[in-house]
């Protein structure tokens, strides 16, 4: 199955009129759509949602489906899976965005097109956030999980983020903000070994390791660089001492004769 992105399930609740319907949120959490309905029933009225029939076994069944406005399919969604529900959300609120633009450009997909995706308002979010002092980690994770696992792009995602902050308000400056990367990265290749939703891809697993080996490279690149400037530094305080001692000298002499 092909992780899922805040885009993939942007797309599914645009083919569903904007809601999610229970048969897609069962795929997504890897679970039996039956017993899902059944917890959502203990929790919403099912009369009050729209249904569809929708086959299924190979077109030898049907079952009913439950369509989810954006409330009910958060919550049930991060009821299994708090991630989940975080992306479900984004994913509205995305949706929504588009819609807004529907009347400049007349379709939904022209809108999608236009709008900012997730990736470009994650990244956004970062530098903004970085600049009022706030934590940017969130943001980072929510970019690099719009990049499909893909080395090259989450590392060109890094980089846009870093070349977006002129000042970089995170502990031991740009150095501290390549650390934070790579435990960001870490997180998510551990996150992919354990998410048993998705089919175990080594390929994609070991990708990361290329982009925690470039995080590696910058923060090295950043601390000889730091090291480069403190010798720098210690240079002309050893100059400005020399000064003084040689005014200290010749006024000393100055007083004595």
């Amino acid at each position: 199955m092909t992780p899922l992105t805040i885009a993939s399930i942007q797309t599914i609740i645009a083919n569903n009129n904007g809601t999610l319907s229970t048969s897609d949120l069962a795929k997504m959490l890897g679970k039996d759509h039956t017993r899902l309905c059944e917890k959502l029933s203990r929790n919403v009225t099912l009369d009050n949602l729209s249904t569809v029939e929708e086959a299924y076994n190979s077109d030898k069944n049907t079952r009913t489906v439950y369509l989810l406005p954006e409330a009910e399919a958060m919550a049930l969604a991060m009821s299994y899976d708090m991630n989940l529900g975080m992306q479900v959300y984004q994913a509205f609120k995305a949706y929504e965005q588009a819609l807004q633009l529907i009347t400049v450009t007349g379709s939904i997909e022209d809108a999608v097109s236009i709008a900012k995706t997730v990736l470009e308002i994650a990244i956004d979010e970062a530098i903004q956030n970085n600049k009022d002092g706030k934590q940017i980690s969130r943001s980072i994770s929510t970019a690099l999980r719009e990049c499909n696992h893909e080395p090259s792009k989450m590392i060109e995602v890094l980089q846009s983020i870093s070349d977006g902050m002129r000042i970089v308000n995170t502990n031991n400056g740009r150095e501290g903000y390549w650390i934070t990367c790579e435990r960001i990265i870490n997180k998510l290749q551990q996150d992919y070994r354990f998410n048993t939703k998705h089919k175990f891809d080594t390929k994609l697993f070991t990708g990361y390791d290329t982009v925690t080996k470039y995080c590696l490279k910058r923060i090295a690149s950043n601390r000889e660089t730091t090291k480069n400037k403190l010798v720098k530094e210690v240079v002309m305080l050893n100059k400005k001492v020399n000064a003084a001692s040689s005014i200290i000298n010749l006024y000393s002499h100055r007083l004595a004769s």
